[in-house]
């Protein structure tokens, strides 16, 4: 920046337009830039009282902060300062979009032209520059901004955040001795990018050997979409040299289709950040399936080996590498190909690095689970979205239309039961709480978090038992209302014109290791078959659920070493038949009598008490049993399953011993940071998860091998063309174009299982059993057996 640019911008900001006076701030704690010729501006969030009272930029505690390390670390001076808004907010406020807006326009993004790097401080100017940033894909790496062609932009951790939260310093100062080592004029890469001419020869040389990272870019469209295509690709396999090709380039399909034939090979292993993603287009583009068996999700090896959840492949490269040097915000968009292309060379390296680090931080148990079992589970699941779930839409119209009139029905019985109550206004919010608490008089039952009378369910069904009858109404139009608003009428901003939805899948979001499910969520579908057969297939096509039967109480059996539920397990017998058996007292229990087990094995399981056992009895199956009947039953549980208790203790001891971690059975690694947290809910949550996660980990890890090989023995045998849909913890749907081919369908998954749990029958020694069901809708499945 020339002295007359710094000129030019003080001038500015002297004699202000008129665009300040439609800002709310209008001028009030004013704080001009300091704007000095060098390598670096520093841009902030807001001024605070010091730097109101000193008119300038990072002089008030957080600045100090910011000044003392950046020197330390030898970041080059003179160093420039400005903010994303110029008046101090009120309370030191986040600023309002308008705020940042008007800034923007009138003083920000002149400011910050021409410098080399500009350095953002706090989510805030990011936000600003980059709109719709994630703070923690930004920070520690080096950004480019398509407005700002030559520029370099890094995010940082807010000096302020870091004076609220000291245990962050250390990785803010990794921040900024990057930034110091930046400015000085480091070498931006290590490696050897080759393009153009013999591009296509060096690939070649680069399939014959067995590990290759991947990673595509493309146009931000689905598969699924129309218009999707690949614009580039990036390949290396020592992570040296990077082949980069773009759609321009002659030899960029045969390039594609030499990708293909490595895919093709089983002996072959590929690495990147969401390889399934990678390997899905390239099936979808040249219509093949592949076949490796190695397929390393830099994710998924990182949530093994330093229990990071959903981690993004950027803030793991500012973490455990040394960052990006050509990040790009949004690579579908980007016109700068040689930008692109570096940004697309940068994943590559990085996941082939961050792959061989995390391999090395893990034991062996837990490499062959993320190798067997995990990452090759991330293709199942994005192929299964990428088919996406039929919806039957008639079907659909026909329910919403049903359950508004349940609705409207439901209102004017509870209007002729009780003249009192006003529709529309009594019917949620602080409307339903008068009319319960003043109008009815009835009692507190329980308070929310925010110390207001509850509700809620519970709450409601007791109302109901204690004689205010006219609230089953309410009880029924909250449950239209949950079955309208989350299922019926919530899948129109889901649904495609071909039917169908294309739910995303996490493999690695939760306590317990378990995935789930967003845009839209298939896995918290209510039993209600009415609900459930919103998803089948289209006509003359078929639906198979195959359900791992029991499979988290078998596996807690064996953990516990339980010798009454093994032997009842050989025997044939199922836990709820065993449960009611004692329950019952008699040798055969009823239908009417094994009902009645469900609600304590489901309570008891994971640990509790009879309190837990009353409320599943009441929640789940309408059941009101009194306390006197649940202290029996949980009781009786503990009788059949003796060392079941046992183990819930030991599971606590163990998570103590290890400072609040674990091995699972099969080896995933758990961490409960708050296994001595002060805060007595989040100490007994992770307790709860601890445990839980015994048992629903190897559960879910055996249902995903499962499907593993299952897809890989259908792909062998011709039936490419069946497909799997969902996977609902313990449970595996498919979708079959001929009914008839189910039994074999059917007969492959079992095979599967068998082979499964091969892997784990030195511990799991009772019965892995699979029931399976088909049809044409989900709720409307009926039990199949081979003939």
């Amino acid at each position: 920046m020339t002295l007359m640019d710094q000129i030019g911008a003080k001038r500015r900001i002297l004699n202000v337009s008129g665009s300040c006076g439609t800002c709310p701030r209008k001028r009030v704690d004013f704080v001009p830039p300091t704007l000095r010729q060098g390598s670096i501006l520093w841009l902030g969030e807001a001024p605070g009282a010091t730097e109101v009272e000193e008119q300038e930029g990072f002089v008030g505690r957080s600045g100090q902060l910011l000044r003392r390390i950046a020197a330390e670390y030898q970041v080059p001076e003179p160093w420039s300062f400005s903010n994303t808004i110029h008046c101090r907010p009120p309370e030191n406020d986040k600023p309002k979009p308008k705020e940042i807006s008007c800034c923007l326009s009138q003083f920000v993004l002149d400011e910050i032209r021409g410098y080399p790097i500009v350095v953002m401080a706090g989510t805030v100017p990011l936000s600003a520059l980059f709109p719709g940033a994630k703070g923690s894909h930004f920070r520690g790496n080096v950004a480019h901004h398509p407005d700002f062609p030559g520029q370099r932009f890094y995010a940082i951790y807010h000096p302020s955040y870091i004076l609220r939260n000291p245990w962050m310093e250390q990785e803010f100062r990794q921040q900024i001795e990057r930034l110091g080592r930046i400015a000085r004029g480091e070498a931006e890469r290590t490696w050897q990018l080759v393009r153009g001419a013999g591009a296509f020869d060096v690939l070649v040389a680069m399939l014959h050997g067995p590990l290759l990272s991947l990673d595509l870019e493309t146009n931000g469209k689905e598969t699924w979409q129309l218009g999707a295509r690949i614009r580039s690709f990036c390949a290396t396999g020592d992570g040296k040299t990077v082949v980069a090709m773009d759609e321009s380039e002659p030899a960029f399909l045969s390039a594609l289709v030499k990708l293909q034939e490595f895919l093709e090979k089983p002996e072959k292993s590929v690495v990147g950040a969401n390889i399934a993603y990678d390997i899905q287009y390239l099936e979808s583009d040249l219509e093949f399936h592949s076949k490796c068996t190695g397929i390393h999700d830099v994710a998924i090896w990182w949530y093994e080996a330093g229990q990071y959840k959903q981690v993004s492949l950027k803030k793991l490269v500012a973490q455990q590498l040394d960052g990006y040097r050509y990040l790009v915000h949004e690579p579908d968009k980007e016109q700068d190909i040689e930008l692109l292309l570096n940004y697309n060379a940068e994943d590559v390296i990085h996941s082939y690095h961050l792959f061989l680090k995390a391999v090395g931080k893990v034991e062996p148990q837990t490499q062959d689970l993320v190798s067997r079992v995990l990452s090759p589970a991330v293709l199942i699941y994005r192929q299964a979205q990428a088919h996406g779930l039929y919806l039957r839409q008639d079907y659909r119209k026909q329910k919403i239309e049903e359950y508004q009139e349940k609705r409207r029905t439901e209102v004017l019985a509870w209007k002729q039961e009780d003249p009192e109550f006003i529709p529309d206004e009594f019917e949620s919010g602080n409307g339903l709480a008068k009319y319960l608490f003043q109008i009815r008089k009835l009692p507190v039952i329980s308070l929310t978090e925010n110390d207001q009378p509850s509700v809620d369910k519970a709450a409601i069904k007791q109302w109901v038992r204690d004689g205010a009858i006219y609230l089953k109404h309410l009880l029924k139009i909250r449950e239209y209302d949950k079955l309208l608003s989350t299922y019926l009428t919530a899948y129109d901003d889901h649904v495609g014109p071909d039917s169908r939805i294309h739910p995303r899948f996490w493999m690695n979001s939760t306590d317990t290791s378990r995935p789930s499910s967003s845009n839209p969520n298939v896995f918290n579908i209510p039993r209600n078959s009415e609900i459930r057969d919103l998803f089948g297939v289209p006509h003359g096509y078929a639906m198979g659920e195959s359900d791992l039967s029991q499979i988290e109480f078998r596996i807690m059996v064996c953990l516990a070493k339980d010798e009454n539920g093994i032997a009842g397990y050989l025997r044939g017998d199922d836990a709820h038949t065993m449960t009611a058996r004692t329950i019952a007292g008699v040798e055969t229990p009823t239908k009417a009598q094994r009902s009645e087990a469900k609600p304590v094995n489901f309570a008891l399981l994971y640990g509790g008490e009879w309190p837990v056992v009353q409320r599943a009895a009441r929640d789940e199956f309408d059941k009101d049993w009194d306390e006197a009947l649940c202290r029996k039953f949980t009781r009786d549980f503990m009788a059949t399953y003796p060392r079941i208790p046992e183990f819930h203790e030991l599971s606590a001891t163990k998570l103590i011993h290890n400072r609040g971690w674990f091995r699972s059975v099969t080896g995933h690694v758990f961490h409960y940071e708050d296994w001595e947290s002060r805060d007595t809910g989040r100490r007994d949550h992770a307790f709860r998860a601890a445990l839980n996660s015994e048992a629903q980990g190897p559960a879910n890890n055996i249902c995903l091998y499962i499907a593993r090989l299952a897809r890989q023995l259908l792909n062998e045998r011709g039936f490419e063309r069946v497909h799997f849909v969902n996977s609902v913890y313990d449970s595996i749907m498919t979708e079959s174009p001929n009914p008839k081919w189910m039994p074999d369908v059917f007969a492959t998954i079992d095979e599967a299982a068998q082979m499964a749990h091969q892997w784990v029958k030195s511990w799991f020694i009772v019965p892995l059993i699979i029931e399976h069901a088909v049809g044409e809708s989900w709720g409307s499945l009926k039990e199949y057996k081979a003939a």
